[in-house]
């Protein structure tokens, strides 16, 4: 919250920041996981630095698992599916 995000009213493990000319940041919060999704590069990154600056965390780079979903990306589409 004190890094300009809001909490969605309606899911409180989804958080919001917009910045300027349309850019989007949205991160989901689950006790000790986190995913997030954006539109800028700047905020990933500046988001990234605060984080590590207040906790101890590993960027392990693009998502594969989440909450027992698998997570499969490639360049023609994002795929889901349940983790075996």
């Amino acid at each position: 919250m004190k890094n300009s995000f809001e909490r969605c009213p309606f899911e409180h493990t989804l958080y919001i920041k917009e910045g300027d000319q349309g850019k989007l940041f949205t991160v989901c919060l689950y006790v000790d996981d986190l995913i997030f999704t954006n539109n800028s590069t700047s905020m990933c990154d500046e988001f990234k630095r605060t984080l590590m600056c207040e906790f101890k965390m590993t960027d392990m780079g693009l998502l594969h698992f989440f909450l027992g979903i698998r997570v499969n990306q490639q360049e023609y589409g994002i795929f889901i599916s349940q983790k075996k």
